[in-house]
């Protein structure tokens, strides 16, 4: 069987047995140059010559005749596009196309050509197979599909298979079919025949694969499973011919035999089953009360505490909240949760796992939990786990009986250091069997991973960990001192796991007890003990500190590897990977739909053929994007995604129907973004990952003096540079040796100078280098640039139309050269500020000054266009505060929440934060905007009352607490959440900061600050009649009326001069 007769016989099925078809389109499918003729000529045999036939293959010799035309490129999709039109399904004229890649020229195909993909050929297969005409044995075809092989193995694959066991003289059909699995990417069953062929199969697939990621298969040394192993760690030569020298015979026979005890032991399992008992209903009487964190409850008990009495105190309240429930903790194998025993079946599978695992499962990715274990049970030392494809799939599922490699020491090691290893080894099982007795039937390491605090509340576990960390800076001291390459890079390796894949990449994660995240556990720890009072507001602050990721370094040097870079934390556990994980699928899915949908609304016309090109990869996001808007919305008729790249994305079950009713198009382009004009697209998605932003990064240290070290918590300073902002984060020897001698060993390992700080740099993508030029683009076309980080100002010609922070990882921002779209989303709230006679040009002219004066957008896939109104004039409002050099921080995000004890998003109204230099003074100025609906606000005897009141007053508590210079935690973490909000938005205006940088760098050393606030507020809200001056504490508050007066005054004619 050649694949290009399997072909033809689907193609000939699909339009026989449906009558009124013009044709088919295999696109794109595995053909070589050689299978052309054959192809030409089988498809004219099945369905007579007055079939049309056009291929596409790479290195195919060109062919053009009457019916039957050949081409390297796209040339085929066009003379297929002109046939269509020439074909006469009543003359039973019919039109193939077959092409190995996904061509633009081929998009008008879609709407007329059935499309027949790899799954139709391998279903074709198998009732070629088993139709009794194959002369292949009957069932084989059954048993491919019902082992699961057919689903992974290409219909070329199945073919080639075939061919070998029909051209096997040697061998009777069955044997013949074993022997050649090899081309299946199995190994040889000598035994393999008709009675239990599909669960052969099935069994000798999942050796097979378990072998090629590195699990143990077996405890033999000799043997079929050795040399299965052998196979697969051999570095030359073909997997195939190495696997067609394993016979897995006589183990399959085995397993089936397994198979068949497995089986009776699940009959008898099931019927002692123990059904439990139902849950009773939770009562709706009361609303439980959103509850305190476990970090601010040990803060409450520390501040409460006399200073002898705090550390047993603070134990006794870990304890009494850190119970772990029998549910989270695991319950040990046969045990009900009604305390029944029950018999459990023989069969292994994920539920034994995760029970076997305790509540280790509950906190860690499957594969992750037994990699942490393993490492945990170990000595230490660093494990190396091997995969087949793609590294973070062992994170999520590791095979059983995965063998690691450890990277221990020399057994003719330097006695010295050896000495100092079982120094830290004995230390490290003193930690860990703390841990285990203190965890009172739990599970102490999973309770450690996830709230470190409170097991470090217990002054025995709190003891021992502080044990490890001094022997830990002892080791980690000698091996940077050494000459001994080998020990540096064990010591360096210690307490990691590794997953590395073939194709090398790589992925790293730090264990519980790596003293970069141990060090700063304990830190955190100890500036709970803190002697100052702290007010509620300071408490709340701690909690977070207390909480949030730890410092890390950026990268992670690997030997003769690439540097790693940092990744999102696993589980609370930092990771490193070959390539971070930055834009997520998922996340870019959500955005684009949200994008998506916001365009068509603005411009229903588009619902009848919506075109999107994308710049970057992987499209996979956009295009489920696109799929999202299709399934929700019926009207649309159909929306085409073009993109430049190889091949087709990995599609979605939602993806692939939509593509199938021919809804969803692809369409590829020539690469390089000046290719995207030709898609004349109604929307243009950049994809830009921070990696691509050319900003060099220095490894040196900011010349601004450092923060004190705050009694535990490690202080961030920012330094900006065009888009970006470098975070750093010193470390202080005295308090933190540990920490300090990791940093130094890492410097050595990186090969360069040790600085007692870590440094991490972030970038926001600039629109006006990645928007550079746009010529061919239809006027009314939008561009979003989806980044981790988003400048804010556009290109000069062009709006900004929208910019939001969609995640914590995640911004889009949209511009366009025209806004007339997008103003019709602004009528709503124009009506409500009083705007009477609101033509279409009057929104148009409206919506243009409000997006020139903005740097926020006028629109937003989110939020009602009430409250995007209210947010451009609080941040219009802000910067004409200043006139000179201005900053406004939207309040958005943790930091966001953080401050004011709520997530803003919720609130009505729009709130931000304006800052810049007034001579030698940093100013801060709370602004608040609101149109039909405001927050509470009363004025009583010259004070501002009510929630809004209660918002400003909280944001200008945590300004002056920020700006001391007094030390202590407080004022360390009130700086950290002011500066995660203040520094971003220095860094998104792409302009140098000046004077305001250099002050917002000093804040809390000298800093002079004033601050103010100014609210926006409707008529409804009839505070002052409109405009007035008021007091918040010593702060000065300017009440305006949010009218049609103040939007002119503002918008149109230059602004209010600041009554502050």
């Amino acid at each position: 069987m050649k694949i290009a007769t399997l072909i033809a016989m689907a193609a000939a099925r699909v339009i026989q047995e449906e009558s009124g078809l013009m044709g088919v389109r295999i696109c794109p499918v595995s053909l070589r140059p050689a299978d052309v003729g054959t192809l030409a000529q089988e498809v004219q045999k099945r369905l007579g010559k007055k079939t049309y036939v056009a291929i596409s293959v790479p290195g195919a010799s060109p062919v053009e005749k009457e019916r039957v035309f050949v081409s390297e490129g796209s040339a085929a999709a066009e003379r297929a596009t002109l046939w269509r039109n020439e074909v006469k399904i009543e003359e039973d004229e019919h039109l193939v196309y077959a092409s190995v890649q996904v061509h633009g020229k081929a998009g008008g195909l879609e709407d007329t050509l059935t499309p027949l993909g790899e799954a139709g050929l391998r279903e074709e297969f198998v009732r070629w197979a088993d139709g009794g005409d194959s002369g292949l044995p009957r069932g084989l075809g059954a048993a491919l599909r019902d082992s699961g092989i057919l689903e992974r193995v290409s219909a070329a694959a199945l073919c080639q298979y075939a061919q070998a066991v029909l051209g096997d003289r040697k061998r009777s059909d069955w044997e013949a079919c074993g022997h050649h699995l090899s081309l299946l990417n199995l190994a040889r069953d000598s035994r393999l025949d008709g009675r239990a062929a599909g669960e052969r199969l099935a069994e000798n697939d999942r050796l097979v694969s378990r072998a090629a990621t590195g699990e143990r298969v077996g405890s033999t040394t000799e043997g079929p499973l050795s040399e299965l192993r052998a196979a697969f760690q051999a570095a030359t030569g073909d997997i195939q011919e190495r696997l067609a020298k394993v016979d897995l015979a006589t183990l399959l026979d085995e397993g089936m035999k397994k198979r068949e005890r497995r089986g009776e032991a699940r009959a008898k399992a099931k019927k002692s089953a123990v059904v439990e008992p139902a849950k009773p209903k939770k009562s709706k009487k009361h609303k439980a009360a959103t509850p305190r964190s476990r970090e601010e409850q040990l803060i409450d008990v520390a501040q409460g505490a006399q200073q002898g009495e705090r550390e047993k105190a603070i134990a006794k309240k870990a304890r009494a909240i850190g119970e772990v429930s029998p549910l989270e903790a695991g319950r040990s194998a046969g045990a009900s949760p009604n305390g029944k025993v029950e018999t459990q079946p023989e069969v292994w599978g994920k539920t034994d796992e995760r029970r076997e695992l305790g509540a280790l499962a509950n906190v860690l990715p499957l594969g992750l939990a037994k990699m942490i274990q393993a490492l945990t049970n170990g000595r230490g030392f660093g494990l190396t786990w091997r995969a087949r494809n793609v590294a973070a799939s062992l994170i999520r599922d590791l095979p059983l009986n995965a063998e690691p490699v450890e990277k221990g020491p020399s057994a003719e090691g330097d006695a010295l250091a050896n000495a100092s290893i079982a120094q830290y080894t004995a230390a490290r099982d003193a930690l860990k069997e703390q841990l285990r007795t203190s965890a009172r039937g739990g599970d102490g390491l999973a309770e450690f991973i996830k709230a470190p605090l409170i097991k470090l509340a217990e002054l025995e576990v709190r003891a021992k960990a502080k044990e490890l960390l001094r022997v830990a800076a002892e080791l980690l001291d000698l091996a940077t001192s050494s000459m001994d390459s080998r020990l540096c890079q064990v010591v360096a390796q210690f307490e990691t796991v590794r997953v590395a894949s073939r194709e090398g990449d790589i992925v790293i994660v730090l264990g519980p007890f790596h003293p970069l995240l141990l060090s700063q556990a304990v830190g955190r720890f100890e500036a709970i003990l803190t002697d100052s009072k702290l007010g509620q507001e300071g408490k709340a602050l701690l909690a977070r500190s207390l909480s949030e990721a730890p410092a890390a370094p950026e990268h992670w040097p690997v030997e003769g590897e690439p540097v790693l870079r940092l990744s999102r934390s696993i589980g609370g556990l930092l990771t490193y990977q070959s390539t971070a994980v930055e834009l997520d699928p998922k996340e870019v899915a959500d955005a684009s739909s949200a994008v998506i949908s916001s365009f068509v609304e603005l411009s229903p016309h588009s619902k009848v053929g919506m075109r999107i090109a994308v710049d970057g990869a992987p499209i996979n996001g956009v295009v489920e994007g696109a799929a999202l808007v299709l399934a929700a919305d019926p009207s649309i008729t159909r929306i085409t995604v073009a993109a430049g790249g190889e091949g087709v994305p990995e599609l979605s079950d939602r993806a692939e129907a939509v593509l199938r009713d021919g809804r969803l198009a692809l369409e590829a382009l020539s690469r390089g973004a000046t290719s995207l004009p030709s898609a004349r697209p109604h929307l243009i998605f950049r994809l830009v990952p921070s990696t691509a932003n050319p900003v060099v990064t220095e490894q040196s240290t900011p010349s601004h003096p450092t923060h004190a070290s705050g009694g535990g918590l490690l202080p961030t300073e920012f330094q900006v540079f065009g888009t970006g902002f470098r975070v750093r984060t010193p470390i202080d020897p005295k308090e933190q040796p540990a920490l300090c001698a990791f940093e130094a060993l890492h410097a050595l390992q990186s090969n360069r100078q040790p600085q007692r700080a870590f440094l991490r740099t972030e970038f926001a993508a600039s629109l006006r280098s990645i928007l550079v030029e746009r010529r061919g683009f239809p006027r009314s076309s939008w561009e979003v640039v989806v980044a981790p980080k988003v400048a804010t100002t556009p290109p000069p010609g062009l709006f900004l139309l929208a910019h939001e922070r969609f995640s914590e990882r995640l911004e889009f921002a949209i511009v366009s050269e025209d806004v007339t779209p997008a103003s019709r989303a602004l009528r709503g709230g124009f009506e409500s500020l009083g705007i009477q006679e609101l033509t279409p040009t009057m929104v148009r002219d409206l919506a243009t000054r409000l997006a020139s004066a903005t740097n926020r957008g006028i629109i937003s896939p989110r939020r009602t266009g009430k409250h995007v109104i209210a947010a451009s004039i609080v941040g219009v409002a802000l910067r004409q505060e200043f006139r000179g050099e201005g900053f406004v921080a939207p309040l958005e995000g943790t930091s966001a929440v953080t401050l004011l004890g709520i997530n803003p998003a919720d609130e009505s109204g729009a709130m931000a934060i304006g800052f810049g230099a007034r001579d030698s003074t940093l100013h801060f100025v709370v602004g608040y905007a609101a149109l039909e609906q405001s927050l509470a606000a009363e004025f009583v005897r010259g004070k501002l009352t009510g929630s809004l009141a209660d918002r400003c007053e909280r944001l200008l508590r945590w300004i002056e607490l920020a700006s001391l210079d007094t030390g202590g935690v407080g004022t360390t973490a009130a700086r950290e959440a002011l500066n995660w909000l203040l520094f971003p938005a220095l860094a998104e205006r792409d302009i140098e900061g000046g004077a305001t940088h250099r002050l917002l760098l000093n804040l809390g050393r000298g800093t002079r600050i004033s601050t103010s606030v100014l609210c926006y507020l409707p008529d409804s809200a009839n505070v002052l009649g409109g405009r007035g001056a008021a007091k918040l504490g010593n702060s000065p508050v300017s009440l305006r009326t949010l009218n049609v007066e103040t939007f002119e005054a503002l918008v149109l004619s230059g602004g209010f001069t600041s009554a502050a």
